[in-house]
């Protein structure tokens, strides 16, 4: 039995401890900085959209909940002033607001609130008409004209 007299500096082939290096680990750091620099704004793009969603389908219920105000009564207004027939409230991300402008006509408002992830409060507005037609008006804080569609990016 031959006894392993050999050192770490003398043999050759030896000895060399197992891992990895520096530079290995360093350059699967940056390869995860990349990686992250890129997925990380498109995710939050998309829960900035999420919530956007939100809102306008808040403004398509209610939208349902006034058809059924209007067939009951006839008109949208409350019988004294210019009051929606139905009360609006806030959602998780948007304020809602409801306008009659006639006995057969009323406009719906989204706007975004301060704090949950979409800028200022007001940065997003969407609305709806009581003939269906949707507009964006304000769009990461800036005005827009789209007519006839809600705007998300």
């Amino acid at each position: 039995m031959k006894l392993n007299t050999c050192r770490r500096k003398t043999c050759k082939g030896r000895g060399r401890s197992s891992g990895y290096t520096f530079l290995e680990l360093m350059i699967v750091v940056a390869a995860t900085v990349l990686l992250l620099g890129i997925a990380l704004p498109a995710y939050q793009d998309f829960v900035v959209r999420s919530k956007l969603h939100s809102g306008t389908e808040s403004l398509s219920a209610l939208r349902g909940l006034l058809q059924q105000v209007y067939a009951d009564n006839r008109s949208y207004r409350t019988p004294d002033d210019s009051a929606c027939r139905i009360a609006t409230y806030p959602t998780e991300h948007f304020d809602l607001d409801c306008t009659a402008t006639s006995n057969t006509a009323y406009l719906l408002t989204a706007t975004s609130q301060a704090n949950e992830g979409l800028g200022s409060a007001g940065d997003y507005v969407y609305t709806l008409d009581s003939d269906g037609i949707r507009d964006t008006t304000m769009l990461r804080g800036a005005s827009v004209d789209v007519d006839d569609y809600w705007k998300y990016r």
